[in-house]
């Protein structure tokens, strides 16, 4: 037994999710409506990017799907891509604010069907430089979008070889106001980044467990001023992994 629901929003992106009650974990289908306009812009980092052809990643999907596990779920993004349309996506390391107020992020750009549309994308615990989590956002910038993975562990994320007795104390550690600080400097960033660009002022933000219990705060505070949509991955068996403390 279980439920399917679909929201459609206003920058041509539909969300499927589907979940039951036998599935060890829900799953998503993410399809999305080309757009035929090229935008480039330039990002203020200082890394040169890489390039890297949408199809190597396609490939990487059809052997058992691994290159779309995120932790906390089983995730698509539509695998149905036209290669010429999604020829290359450019991504670098950013760093954002100064100082002790300093973080890192990750940036993936669409270069040959940009649709001028930023993503925020908050990890789960396993933080931004996940393989799993970098692969979800790749392949969501391969359809088009621009995706900021900001890290919100400060170069602490949670590892598998860690003992799970010591996940709560990890998570006591990931202070609420800091975490929420660097979240609103990604956001500014973004922005500001974008508008500087000359980029659709359209953006979005999505999050997985513990990243996803962050969505529902940006957007209860954001009311709608920086973002038309929020797409949050919450399941109770996820526990305190997607939680913090007020």
């Amino acid at each position: 037994m279980g439920f399917v629901s679909t929201a459609s929003f206003p920058f041509s992106i539909t969300i499927t999710a589907t979940t039951t009650m036998t599935s060890r974990k829900p799953r998503l289908l993410h399809h999305h409506n080309h757009h035929s306009s090229r935008l480039h812009f330039l990002s203020k980092c200082s890394l040169l990017p890489f390039q890297r052809k949408c199809r190597l990643n396609l490939r990487r999907s059809r052997r058992g799907n691994a290159a779309c596990r995120v932790r906390c779920s089983l995730l698509k993004v539509e695998e149905d891509l036209d290669d010429e349309a999604c020829e290359l996506v450019r991504g670098s390391g950013v760093s954002i604010g100064e100082g002790d107020d300093r973080i890192n992020a990750y940036l993936l750009k669409a270069v040959k069907n940009n649709n001028g549309i930023g993503i925020l994308l908050l990890s789960d615990i396993f933080g931004f430089e996940d393989s799993s989590t970098r692969d979800f956002a790749y392949r969501v910038a391969c359809n088009g979008y621009n995706v900021l993975v900001p890290d919100l562990f400060r170069g602490d994320p949670w590892t598998k070889d860690r003992p799970r007795a010591m996940l709560e104390q990890w998570i006591t550690k990931q202070e609420p106001q800091r975490v929420r600080k660097d979240i609103d400097a990604s956001i500014k960033w973004m922005v500001d980044e974008f508008l500087a660009a000359g980029i659709s002022k359209k953006h979005g933000v999505i999050g997985f467990c513990f990243g996803g219990g962050r969505v529902i705060d940006v957007l209860s505070r954001d009311q709608g001023t920086c973002f038309g949509v929020g797409v949050s991955f919450l399941w109770h068996e996820d526990g305190p992994c997607f939680s913090l403390h007020h």
